[in-house]
């Protein structure tokens, strides 16, 4: 699990309808352990709730609500779910005005052999939907991303979704279009690069998810609009009795201000 540490604040512009970002900080932690549990959670999308960091309400229910004795991944989930539902709801009454604020819950527990990943986002959905779910009893391989997955797409997918659009504003037949950028039409294509991820070591696991972040910070660094991705890299690894932090930012005064 790796993660970035910008944290963006927004506010609605009413000529817009969208979400402005207004101010950024760079040390804010998106990649969060639950207590001693092998489980830990990736955040994106809102840096706050009613005032407290994403990580703090986290922390809150973890004091509170998370079970003490193996807790199951997919349990946990839920409860968290239902636990920032109370504040995001508190916060963003009318739910035609909700910005996004999206989690990733994976980790081991004694149900299962392997890794199990669950994820919600506000305000599409605030029930966990489990991803990359176990078939046949073995496990099934993958990455997942989150947040500002623009330049991951265009780098591993080959195109991303303003290219779709474009074309249908231009004319285009929208039925041709979703049809040859479906998934296994770009596949037979090779137009994705391919990654073998079955039997991938974990020191080669560790670089590319730090890779992919340094690609979407590289992105956000350099081209024109709000930088929404830097800061330090946070990088956890997740093992069936141990949640171990490969690389986690630490207090300090480096520079000056």
């Amino acid at each position: 699990m790796a993660a970035d540490s910008m944290s963006s604040y927004t506010v609605l512009n009413p000529a817009t309808q969208g979400w402005d970002v207004v101010q950024s900080y760079s040390y804010a932690n998106k990649l969060i352990q639950f207590g001693s549990a092998s489980i830990g959670a990736l955040v994106w999308g809102l840096g706050s709730l009613q005032g407290r960091s994403i990580q703090n309400l986290v922390e809150e229910f973890v004091r509170l609500h998370l079970a003490q004795n193996d807790p199951k991944v997919a349990d946990t989930a839920t409860a968290l779910a239902l636990f920032i539902k109370t504040a995001y709801e508190q916060q963003y009454p009318d739910p035609n005005v909700r910005p996004g604020l999206g989690f990733l819950i994976g980790g081991y527990d004694s149900s299962r052999p392997f890794a199990r990943q669950w994820a919600f986002e506000f305000p599409q959905t605030s029930v966990p939907v489990e991803l990359l779910p176990d078939a046949n009893n073995q496990p099934s391989f993958g990455v997942q991303w989150f947040g500002q997955t623009d330049a991951l797409a265009r780098l591993m997918h080959g195109f991303d979704f303003r290219l779709i659009n474009g074309l249908k504003s231009k004319g285009f037949d929208s039925t041709q279009v979703d049809n040859f950028f479906s998934a296994p039409n770009v596949w037979a294509m090779k137009i994705p690069y391919e990654v073998i991820f079955d039997g991938m070591p974990l020191q080669d696991a560790i670089d590319y998810a730090a890779y992919l972040i340094h690609v979407v910070k590289g992105r956000f660094r350099f081209v024109v609009g709000p930088k929404v991705c830097g800061g330090p890299v946070d990088i956890a690894v997740v093992k069936p009795a141990k949640f171990e932090w490969i690389r986690k930012k630490t207090l300090s005064h480096e520079h000056e201000i």
